[in-house]
């Protein structure tokens, strides 16, 4: 039986992945009392973040951290924990099913091809992504950059009529939580069918469940993101994690 709690150390795992393979950029990774920290190594506080894990969280420690990368810093704090620090945002609400208990209902339409992505389909998987979520091309390439090919990514296209028209992400670790998969950085070009995100999500879980059915899939969002496809694939929400900024 899936817990809050384990979900919120898979979360945990993944972002301190995250961190590890961007450390020759800038980035890093590391425990601290109370915490898992990661670090992107851009000047943004919503890729540098860490997850409170215990009761009491060293914050000054934490701070000292970052200083010393010299990135902005943010929290994400479980329900129920009592962090004041910093500026609350919004609450990442959380969503988590085994892979093999999804539920496959419905079909792409005939034009759409949903595929993994190859190496050389970096800029286009970066023109997608900056599209869809607002972010300069330069700013989506130095996100994304590090992480292609990285052990335990796995970046998903899917196309519509042969053109990249949505994109997702997979980070999967073996950490705190054991086998888990996120999938983070789900979108899909303006003007593109609604369904395309979901067609994409419910392929990326087909895959995991043919090979890891009991793999826990962990997926967050944001105030306002569209809830209906997760709802409609399986998933069960748990106990939020409240987004608070530190260093602006």
């Amino acid at each position: 039986m899936i817990e809050s709690g384990r979900v919120h150390d898979a979360h945990a795992d993944a972002w301190a992945w995250e961190g590890r393979v961007r450390e020759p950029f800038g980035g890093g990774s590391a425990r601290l009392g109370g915490l898992r920290l990661m670090a992107s190594g851009l000047p943004d506080a919503r890729w540098n973040n860490a997850d409170v894990t215990g009761p009491d969280p060293d914050l000054s420690a934490a701070a000292a951290w970052y200083a010393a990368l010299g990135v902005p810093w943010g929290l994400r704090v479980p329900h129920g924990r009592a962090v004041s620090v910093g500026t609350p945002l919004f609450v990442k609400r959380c969503f988590a099913l085994a892979a093999g208990d999804a539920r496959f209902a419905g079909a792409l339409p005939a034009d759409v091809v949903v595929r993994r992505a190859e190496p050389t389909d970096l800029e286009r998987f970066v023109g997608v992504e900056a599209a869809a979520f607002g972010d300069p091309l330069a700013v989506a390439r130095r996100w994304i950059g590090p992480a292609w090919g990285a052990p335990g990514f796995e970046h998903w296209l899917g196309e519509v009529r042969g053109r990249p028209a949505a994109v997702a992400t997979t980070v999967t670790t073996a950490g705190d939580a054991g086998g888990a998969t996120m999938v983070t950085g789900l979108g899909r070009l303006s003007g593109t069918p609604a369904g395309l995100s979901t067609g994409l999500l419910r392929h990326v879980l087909a895959s995991l469940a043919a090979t890891a059915p009991r793999q826990l899939v962990h997926v967050h969002v944001a105030p306002g993101d569209d809830l209906a496809p997760l709802a409609h694939l399986g998933f069960r929400e748990f106990d939020g994690l409240t987004v608070r900024v530190v260093v602006a």
